[in-house]
């Protein structure tokens, strides 16, 4: 069902279960990425007038150092983190309605933060667990790498599509952009 949806309308690097029926919980993962942009696209595209569209922001966390931080870089990641938050909910909220109003999706939207008790993707999985939506939509390059080749930050958010793949409790669309290297005004 998702890949015929996908064939049809919207590019998709993978598609996982069954998605139909009115009334149905989309959970979609945000980033300030031109990727993670396509993702919410996509989830507002797929999205009915009696939908409900949860876009999830999980925080990074602070790498383990081999034990405690000093709380000096503590404060400062715990800093930036905020800030960073506060940005997401807002590029993501006027992103969501800017694309809501071109494609005139009548679907509710809401931002919620989920706190990553281990990892990002385990935080976005457990989400899906707890809130039981009918889909996860997760943004991608698509290229069988994630992000920046040969990176641990790439090999570490490549885990994410891949991990939601095989233990999201519901139907999973990784996305992808038709262009694989974004615009340069973003």
């Amino acid at each position: 069902m998702l890949r015929k949806l996908c064939a049809a309308s919207i590019p998709c690097a993978r598609a996982r279960g069954v998605y139909t029926g009115p009334g149905r919980k989309i959970v979609v993962g945000l980033s300030k990425s031109y990727y993670g942009e396509h993702g919410l696209r996509a989830a507002l595209r797929l999205a009915g007038e009696k939908d409900s569209v949860v876009g999830i922001y999980v925080p990074p966390k602070l790498p383990p150092m081999g034990g405690e931080a000093p709380k000096e870089l503590q404060e400062k990641f715990q800093a930036f983190r905020d800030k960073e938050t506060v940005a997401v909910k807002a590029h993501c909220g006027k992103i969501a309605e800017i694309y809501a109003a071109e494609m005139n999706v009548k679907a509710k939207f809401t931002i919620e933060i989920q706190e990553p008790a281990l990892s990002r993707k385990r935080a976005i999985v457990d989400f899906c667990r707890k809130n039981k939506p009918d889909l996860l939509v997760l943004g991608s390059k698509g290229q069988g790498h994630w992000v920046s080749e040969g990176t641990v930050a790439g090999a570490a958010v490549a885990a994410i599509p891949a991990y939601a793949m095989q233990n999201a409790p519901c139907a999973v669309l990784v996305v992808k952009p038709k262009i694989a290297t974004p615009p340069a005004a973003h």
